[in-house]
């Protein structure tokens, strides 16, 4: 049995699905995990904790979890666009609003034990800004051209798929080496890693215009 000093009073609200479970009443860690027990077996694998975002591995893909144009329609349909569901992609464009509206310093800190998916979650806050930058630099560029076709959907996707090439493709030369075997995790990177993007204003909104990688604290044996 256990005794009463290692147990907490059940409360009516642990039993609420909350895409933020710091709503509920007398909090701790057992309704805790059991919320994000029961969203991740429903696909569910992102919750709010107050202005950080819980994320648990699912290790395998999710059909249409990180489709960008699919997020950005439902955020545009949603009752409250400025309360996202929970996702990545708000934590980026949160991001990239206080970035290139306000002008301010930004920083997101991802923070996980190995095989957690922190690299994955920085790939898609990258895929994220990238996008945001090439559809600005579309926009601008066809309001400077009276060209027929200027600023057109395949104009934009072109710009989307160079600027996230170019930003994207220099991960996977780090992930190349320092890297080790864990219990939950093939390809462990050995290092942490600070990526640093140069935003400058156009029009209403920012393009990316330079990227700087830098790795820290790698490990050596």
């Amino acid at each position: 049995s256990v005794g009463n000093n290692k147990t907490a009073r059940h409360n009516p609200s642990h039993d609420d699905d909350w895409d933020d479970p710091t709503f509920m009443s007398d909090l701790h860690e057992a309704p805790l995990l059991e919320l994000l027990r029961r969203r991740f077996g429903r696909g569910a694998i992102y919750t709010w904790a107050g202005e950080v975002l819980l994320s648990v591995n699912p290790f395998e893909n999710i059909p249409r979890l990180h489709a960008l144009p699919g997020w950005t329609s439902a955020v545009a349909a949603a009752a409250n666009p400025s309360s996202p569901a929970p996702h990545i992609f708000a934590v980026a464009e949160r991001a990239w609003r206080s970035a290139t509206s306000a002008g301010a310093d930004v920083a997101i800190i991802v923070n996980g034990e190995s095989g957690a998916g922190k690299t994955e979650a920085c790939r898609q806050v990258l895929r994220y800004v990238s996008r945001c930058s090439a559809e600005c630099r579309v926009a601008a560029n066809a309001a400077a051209s009276t060209a027929p076709g200027a600023g057109t959907g395949a104009k934009r996707e072109e710009e989307v798929a160079r600027l996230e090439a170019a930003v994207l493709d220099t991960a996977c030369v780090l992930e190349a080496f320092g890297n080790a075997r864990t219990v939950r995790n093939d390809n462990s990177s050995r290092f942490g890693k600070l990526t640093c993007l140069r935003v400058a204003r156009s029009g209403a909104s920012g393009v990316v215009a330079g990227c700087r990688i830098k790795t820290l604290l790698l490990e050596r044996s």
